[in-house]
């Protein structure tokens, strides 16, 4: 969903939040380091967290009275965090992921900006396009950014690339300007154009 963190009302009230880093007002969610890699998980209800100790196969983390509700966790964040992190930090990157998926624990990897281009599904959801050039009848060499956000209705806008110079001009003329296919001939005839 596309809302702010906070309601402009409580902003208003209290002033603006602290900052927090890495660290959540809703729990221990935040990037977190395996053996080779880095996963983003969210955790902010108590179904999520029992979900998370089952997948980290750590029952002491439902047991112990610093996490044992949402409050308790959001009080005792930073150890909440720190006792996830030495958790997590025994798996590979895929096996982490792998058992959060299996107890339905919202994660993913942090990629790379390499690992971004060579998933396919980055591509095949328009995320990623081949770089266009107007003045060119096929891509050129680069990547572009797809349009960001994708509805499940409608078909996204076609990427034509940048424009060459002067390229629109005679649109620019004619429409905004109103100008006549005479006036252009007589402005490029006086070289103002």
């Amino acid at each position: 969903s596309m809302m702010f963190m906070e309601n402009l009302e409580e902003t208003i009230a209290d002033g603006q939040p602290l900052r927090t880093g890495n660290i959540s007002r809703s729990g221990p969610t935040g990037v977190y380091q395996t053996k080779n890699g880095d996963l983003s998980l969210t955790v902010t209800s108590d179904d999520q967290w029992g979900r998370l100790s089952r997948a980290l196969e750590a029952p002491n983390l439902l047991a112990d009275p610093r996490f044992c509700d949402y409050a308790a966790r959001t009080v005792n964040v930073e150890d909440a965090r720190a006792e996830i992190q030495r958790l997590i930090a025994e798996f590979t990157l895929d096996d982490a992921l792998q058992r959060l998926e299996e107890f339905d624990v919202p994660c993913a990897p942090v990629r790379t900006a390499e690992q971004v281009m060579e998933d396919q599904h980055f591509w095949d959801r328009g995320s990623l396009l081949p770089m266009l050039h107007a003045g060119m009848d096929r891509p050129v060499a680069g990547v572009a950014s797809g349009f960001p956000v994708k509805f499940s209705g409608g078909d996204l806008p076609k990427m034509a690339g940048a424009p060459t110079l002067g390229m629109h001009n005679k649109e620019i003329f004619k429409k905004l300007l109103g100008l006549t296919e005479k006036d252009l001939k007589q402005l490029k005839k006086e070289n103002v154009i």
